[in-house]
């Protein structure tokens, strides 16, 4: 096995560490106590409260991989419409999933009953607060956890363009000066007490610009291993860190959360140059996690909080307890069977058509190494 199918078996064994935080952070932590019927007796374990980090590391590895990406495409445009055909067939069938279920079991989702309107922001990966400004009329999201595929369409959008016109040096210092003043200028407004600033700062935060300095880290660390430069790894390491106490996620401020992202970091570095590390992460239980880590994601929450809160009316007390494992055994099952069956299907359907018309009518006959064709990650490198 070479070093590159090495690199991207421990990528895909982070996926699955980073789903399988947030799937257990969602079953137990995160004021979803309203609809479990085991309370909050599992928020007090220790790591489970924080699992949210799975998010920033989904971000890490979207930068890494994502830097691959773009030296793979001939243009732009041939970039984002393999980005769109990665996260689209998912999202299409995972969103008319959870409409469905919604209208049968809405009482018991976090959301609700679910009206057409609120599938334009997944459909779209566009915030629902643009859609509203746009319709101007209430637009709810299906799922919270969209708002992760929101940041990650800014950030395809924003570095496709910066690569292509500035290349990946000066694209990810031009990325790493957008995330910084956005920073900044969030910091003036809030010391100044500025409505105008603070509200220019929001519209340019809808499309993620307040995470960049995640992906920055990720695209740093694969230039580093690929260079083998120790100053590219610093600053990985600054972007990361940087981030991690910068971060506006769950809760601002917060000093142990912001040292639970820096441990995401470190242990993300780590991966980097710990060969035993990469070996722990390559296990067959995590490389599977990873793979269907993309319709695990979109599918558990709504759903499985639904189901959870409706198993509670069904189910004896003492069989509580075993509902967010179950449930999580079902999602698995779920996501193997939608990535299996109809996500390939519709893949392939689009796949001629979508990357003809990026080409200007031209069919793609390159070939694909190995090792990237078969990942089926949210951030991997193609359909």
């Amino acid at each position: 096995m070479d070093g590159r199918r090495e690199r991207i078996d421990y990528l895909d064994g982070l996926r699955g560490v980073a789903i399988l935080s947030v799937v257990a952070w969602h079953y137990t932590n995160w004021g979803y106590e309203r609809f479990f019927p085991y309370g909050t007796m599992f928020s007090a374990i220790p790591g489970l409260d924080h699992g949210w980090i799975g998010v920033n590391i989904f971000f890490l590895i979207s930068g890494y991989v994502i830097l691959m990406t773009l030296e793979r495409c001939a243009s732009y445009r041939e970039f984002m419409a393999r980005r769109w055909l990665r996260l689209f067939p998912a999202m299409l069938i995972a969103s008319l999933t959870i409409f469905a279920i919604s209208q049968a079991l809405g009482t018991y989702m976090p959301h609700g009953r679910a009206n057409g309107v609120n599938l334009l922001p997944g459909l779209t990966f566009l915030i629902p607060t643009l859609w509203q400004s746009i319709l101007r009329v209430p637009i709810d999201e299906l799922d919270g956890v969209f708002w992760t595929l929101y940041v990650e369409m800014g950030f395809y959008v924003t570095f496709g363009l910066l690569y292509f016109r500035l290349g990946w040096r000066r694209g990810l210092l031009a990325l790493a000066g957008i995330w910084l003043s956005v920073l900044a200028a969030a910091a003036i407004a809030t010391r100044l007490d500025s409505p105008p600033l603070s509200q220019a700062v929001e519209v340019v935060q809808w499309f993620g610009t307040a995470y960049f300095g995640w992906f920055v880290s990720g695209a740093l660390f694969l230039k580093a291993a690929e260079e083998r430069s120790r100053w590219l790894f610093a600053g990985a390491m600054l972007a990361g860190l940087t981030s991690a106490f910068t971060s506006g996620l769950w809760q601002p401020g917060d000093l142990v959360s912001c040292l639970y992202l820096a441990g995401c970091v470190l242990f993300f570095a780590a991966a980097q140059i710990s060969a035993a590390l990469q070996r722990m992460l390559a296990t067959r239980f995590l490389l599977f996690a990873g793979a269907i880590s993309y319709p695990l994601y979109l599918l558990h929450n709504e759903i499985g909080i639904g189901l959870i809160a409706a198993s509670g009316a069904l189910l004896p007390a003492w069989l509580w307890p075993a509902l967010p494992g179950l449930m999580l055994g079902i999602m698995v099952a779920a996501a193997w069977a939608m990535t299996r069956w109809p996500e390939r299907w519709l893949t392939l359907a689009l796949k001629r058509p979508v990357l003809a018309f990026a080409q200007g009518g031209k069919e793609d006959r390159r070939s694909h190494p190995p090792a990237l064709q078969s990942r089926v990650g949210p951030d991997e490198d193609d359909g």
